[in-house]
This record gives structure tokens, C-alpha cells and sequence, in this order.
């Protein structure tokens, strides 16, 4: 399975799927809840693409908006919710740090919005071509991109890739280790039969296909969750933008 997955990424078609169709920018987190910030690619969102088969207009490839793992983690959040402000999430797209990593830098508005949020989700990293792009460049902007992403008193999770890549997930998780945030790596997830779509429901193109299904998404979910540190609450009754 992870060889197949391998072959998938090296053929571009997770490439591919980013340039027909840029995610979607979700709107500012509701006002009197705590904002979970995710930045990320077509794990996180992603425009219809119906040249491709795929209809939706959330995470690639769950069967639906609240399938997808941004949607199960705020299940998850607003059940751990004791007193306090409840959750909602904002979206964006990490697509040109994957493909463009020495040009990218953090618009100053991203940046405001995900310092003022309660916990920062950073997934990105798969649609990075590491035989034209070096590995050093994205190294240097994933770091610079933490740095201003980086809520000021929130909790920040970075998310390894899930077509799994030892040299990829290596400098994922460093860089987030020393900008003080949490790596989670979900090559595991990935690598397991049941938690990709095509073998929930047919799904014609393989692109789409090889991405997590309902399961997959739930396990990333629960993963992240997982992952946050017991010294940070997961309501930190953080307001939000």
C-alpha cells in the first residue's frame, strides 16, 4: 500500500489535483468561539473538480463536509467542551508553500487570523516535487511560515504528509519542534487499506481515489486530537478573530 502511494505522488497526480482546482478560502471563525486555523492542501479543501469527478467542496476525498477531518475535529473539540466558548474553523490553503515553497510567504492577514486563534493545524507537504524543488527551500519556508502562523497563546500541530515521505516528515517535524509546536504524523493512517476512499465507494480517478476516505479522515482527526498537550485545554477559551 505505501508503495502504491508512493507511485501515485511521483506520478504528480496529487499535483495535478492542486492546479485543476485551488481550495476554497473558508470564512472568518464565528465570533464568541474559539478558532481552530487550518492551513493545508486538498486534505483540507478542495474546489469541485468535476473534469476529475470530484463534486464536493471539502477535504478530498471524504463523502461529505462533515466527513472530512477539519469537520471531525471540531466534533471532537465541541465534545470536550465543558464551559466556555465553543468551536468553529477557518480554512487555508497551503497549496503554494507545497508548490512554490521559495517564493511563498504568509500574507499579513493569514498570519493576524492564525495568531488570534486557539490551535493552529498545519498540513502540508505532499504536493511538494522534492526532485525540482530542494528540500532546503521548503525546509526554510515551512519554518518562516510557522513563525508568523504560530498562535500567540494557542496550541500549534503540524501534520506529516500522508503519502508518506521519510525526508519530507523529517523536516515537517523538525521545523514545528523547534517553532515550540506538536508534530503528528499520520503516515500510519495512510499506510492502512480501510482509511483510503477507493476502497470505501468507487471512485474513478485514482488522484482522488488514493486520498483518505470517511475512515481515513476520522483517524486523522483523532490523531490530532490525540496530540494536543494536556498543559494546553482544548476549549483554552481563546477568543476568536
Amino acid at each position: 500500500m505505501a508503495a502504491h502511494l508512493t507511485r501515485v505522488f511521483q506520478g504528480t497526480l496529487v499535483s495535478v489535483l492542486m492546479s485543476l482546482a485551488p481550495l476554497a478560502q473558508a470564512a472568518d471563525c464565528d465570533r464568541g468561539k474559539n478558532c481552530l486555523f487550518v492551513m493545508g492542501n486538498s486534505l483540507t479543501r478542495h474546489f469541485p473538480a468535476p473534469e476529475i469527478g470530484w463534486h464536493g467542496e471539502w477535504g478530498m476525498a471524504a463523502s461529505g463536509a462533515d466527513k472530512d477531518f477539519v469537520s471531525q475535529l471540531l466534533v471532537l473539540l465541541n465534545r470536550d467542551v465543558s464551559a466556555g466558548a465553543s468551536w468553529s474553523a477557518h480554512r487555508e490553503s497551503g497549496g503554494d508553500l507545497e508548490r512554490n515553497p521559495t517564493s511563498f510567504h504568509v500574507p499579513d492577514e493569514m498570519a493576524r487570523q492564525a495568531r488570534q486563534a486557539a490551535m493552529v493545524v498545519i498540513e502540508v507537504g505532499d504536493n511538494l516535487d522534492i526532485g525540482k524543488t530542494p528540500l532546503l527551500s521548503f525546509a526554510t519556508a515551512y519554518a518562516q511560515s510557522l513563525q508568523a502562523l504560530k498562535p500567540q497563546s494557542g496550541v500549534l500541530l503540524c501534520v506529516s504528509t500522508w503519502w508518506p515521505s521519510i525526508e519530507k516528515d523529517n523536516v515537517i517535524k523538525k521545523r514545528c519542534e523547534q517553532a515550540g509546536g506538536v508534530f503528528v504524523d499520520i503516515s500510519d493512517i495512510a499506510r492502512s487499506p480501510k482509511n483510503i476512499a477507493r476502497n470505501e465507494r468507487p471512485i474513478a480517478h485514482e488522484g482522488v481515489g488514493a486520498h483518505p476516505g470517511d475512515a481515513g479522515m476520522k483517524a486523522i482527526a483523532d490523531k490530532i486530537f490525540a496530540s494536543v498537550p494536556r498543559s494546553a485545554p482544548k476549549a483554552a477559551g481563546k477568543k476568536p478573530l
